[in-house]
């Protein structure tokens, strides 16, 4: 798949669309993005017209948001098997030999997917955890014993978090309960004194672009909801883009971003050598090196130019010193939180269903429920599959993402 042109691939993917289907009712959310989706049954087979009628969707309002469909995890990975299909979309290179499973984007990078089915992330709070384990559940708790003490650069990370380092008041480090992230810092998420409970990736960020082929789209299937609060805010970066001055937008797409998953995870690096465990570590590192991003992505469908810089993964832009980078992503990373590029959706009910275009779009998982102790958040995430995101500029050369090599710098 690498080797077909992007053109050649857009064409491709275009022609799926001209598929004869019964278009979807949508009820905007906002002017640009997002929108209430009805005039279909997602515990029904999904067929290749529905799947257009999907995609079309999809491409129109980037979120969209299936209401009370209550379907099973069988289902959704049907779901996205048919997306799969749909765009001719399939496993393409040993990256995703290990990392997808039946056509379903899984990643083994985080303690909440460790009992759970192969294909399903099970995005959950810890009070829900704890619940799914007393129903019988696979929701697997936090591992208190994975703690150990801090080290200079985990500490620096968690002060260095943006952009909340000067704003928040941790929690005690001496509490038994979700000390992984105190423990380890990491850019995945931050965590508000008294909501400790939460377990949520309350950081803008786009899926999983620290590997090569990203996904094109991802999916949450709502299984257990708090009482109040647990919204996902959703940020079109399309958009974000193209306000951004002339001048800005030239400077953009002349540059790539590096992506590093172990600043999302630092905890696998620090138990690995503490426990005398250091080839698990290099073997993870060898099986995802550092991936180099186009900084402005080209949108395989639409042709729409994408900004692709994210707080969490993103480490330095490549060829930039470090003084010149940080100032800039700061900048970026602050341009998802304007309300004006933004849908919420609100979770109303388990069974409420939501995909988004991983591809154009950033969200935020809001961790404002931790303080409710009789009840919690649990979600099931899988997304498609994906290939390798590319610029094409005005010229027509096309510059795709690829790994960092050992031997190169940033």
């Amino acid at each position: 798949m690498a080797s077909t042109s992007a053109q050649t691939r857009a064409r491709q993917l275009v022609s799926h669309l001209d598929a004869s289907s019964t278009p979807l009712s949508c009820q905007k959310l906002t002017a640009t993005i997002g929108a209430e989706v009805s005039g279909i049954d997602l515990r029904r087979p999904i067929t290749p017209q529905s799947a257009a009628a999907i995609d079309h969707a999809l491409l129109a309002h980037k979120v969209i948001m299936f209401r009370n469909q209550r379907i099973g995890s069988k289902e959704q990975l049907a779901l996205v098997q048919a997306l799969n299909r749909h765009w001719g979309l399939e496993v393409s290179s040993p990256q995703q030999e290990f990392t997808y499973e039946q056509g379903a984007f899984v990643v083994r990078m985080l303690p909440s997917k460790a009992d759970s089915l192969s294909t399903v992330w099970q995005v959950t709070s810890e009070t829900a955890a704890h619940s799914a384990r007393a129903e019988g559940g696979t929701a697997a708790p936090l591992n208190p014993a994975a703690a150990s003490t801090r080290t200079a650069p985990a500490m620096a990370r968690e002060l260095s978090s943006f952009p909340f380092h000067c704003l928040l008041r941790r929690r005690n480090p001496s509490e038994t309960k979700g000390r992984y992230f105190h423990t380890f810092g990491g850019s995945g998420n931050w965590v508000r004194t008294g909501h400790e409970h939460t377990k949520a990736t309350n950081v803008w960020h786009a899926d999983d672009n620290y590997v090569l082929q990203p996904p094109w789209v991802s999916t949450l299937n709502a299984q257990q909801l708090p009482a109040h609060g647990g919204d996902t805010v959703f940020a079109d970066m399309g958009q974000a883009y193209a306000d951004l001055a002339d001048e800005t937008q030239q400077l953009l797409c002349s540059q790539r971003v590096v992506a590093d998953w172990d600043q999302v995870f630092p905890h696998y690096r620090a138990l690995a050598y503490a426990t005398g465990q250091a080839h698990e570590f290099t073997e993870l590192r060898e099986r995802y090196p550092r991936v180099k991003h186009p900084l402005v992505r080209t949108h395989p469908i639409t042709g729409q130019r994408v900004l692709y810089a994210n707080a969490i993964y993103t480490v330095g832009l490549e060829g930039m010193p470090e003084e010149d980078a940080a100032p800039l992503l700061r900048e970026l990373y602050s341009l998802p939180g304007v309300p004006e590029y933004q849908c919420r959706l609100q979770w109303k009910s388990p069974g409420d269903f939501v995909l988004w275009d991983n591809r154009c779009v950033q969200h935020y998982a809001v961790a404002d429920y931790g303080r409710e102790h009789d009840t919690g958040r649990l979600m099931e995430h899988m997304a498609t599959l994906g290939d390798r995101p590319f610029f094409q500029a005005d010229d027509g050369t096309i510059t795709y993402s690829d790994f960092v090599e050992h031997n190169e710098s940033i």
